[in-house]
């Protein structure tokens, strides 16, 4: 029983500093992004080295992490963004140790965590699990879907929603960070130039009295049955 593993002894910080779970777990982050919602950083391990630490003892590290969204303010007012760095990922190795947890933890995500979840990012996935996850979202509500956003290689769409600012440093690939950042900025500076270019080559002239006059003496022909 989930309930009963993460009650029976209570989840404690002394515990989740124990140097089996830094060493082999997920690693976690945390900041604001630029809307001020809380940002999880997870970044995963190579994954075999899991299989080190016990099933009980994964959920109540990955509850104790889930949880920091249910008593930070902003995050109850603004709601949480997810990213996940699955680079280490490894399909046999996770197919035969993290199924399971990976159920457990999305029903802790979206069933016990009091809190939104804004969006959920995969960083450079493997092809695998990026097709996968492109599969899954075929299945899931529109809305639902529409929240889980996979980057490979590109980081514009992470940089475009939670803002370069609050990444951890290293925590991607820092140069295409950059790239990333640079070129949303190039397109803020060009949209508004196409947009007053688009309003200047649609603007013409008022028709003068002689077009109108025309207009309604065509109107007048049509109506008479003549030819306008």
């Amino acid at each position: 029983d989930v309930g009963e593993v993460l009650v029976n002894p209570p989840i404690n910080e002394e515990e989740m500093n124990d140097p089996l779970y830094l060493d082999n777990a997920y690693r976690y982050q945390y900041s604001y992004d630029k809307y001020n919602r809380l940002v999880i950083f997870r970044d995963w391990p190579i994954i075999g080295k899991t299989q080190f630490i016990p099933y009980d003892k994964k959920i109540r590290y990955a509850a104790y992490h889930f949880h920091r969204g249910i008593y930070d303010d902003n995050a109850q007012k603004n709601g949480v963004v997810m990213v996940s760095n699955a680079a280490n990922v490894n399909f046999w190795v996770s197919r035969k140790y993290e199924a399971k947890l990976r159920s457990e933890e999305e029903a802790l995500i979206t069933a016990a965590a009091a809190f939104r979840l804004n969006y959920f990012f995969f960083v450079d996935p493997p092809f695998w699990l990026s097709t996968l996850a492109s599969m899954w979202g075929r299945f899931l509500p529109k809305p639902i879907a529409a929240r889980i956003m996979i980057c490979v290689g590109d980081y514009a769409k992470l940089v475009e929603i939670i803002g370069a600012d609050c990444v951890p440093k290293n925590y991607v690939d820092e140069q295409k960070l950059k790239e990333a950042t640079e070129k949303l900025a190039s397109v803020e500076v060009e949209r508004p130039s196409r947009m007053a270019s688009a309003i200047r080559s649609s603007s013409s002239s008022p028709p003068d009295s002689a077009q109108i006059s025309g207009f309604f003496d065509s109107r007048k022909k049509v109506r008479r049955g003549g030819q306008a």
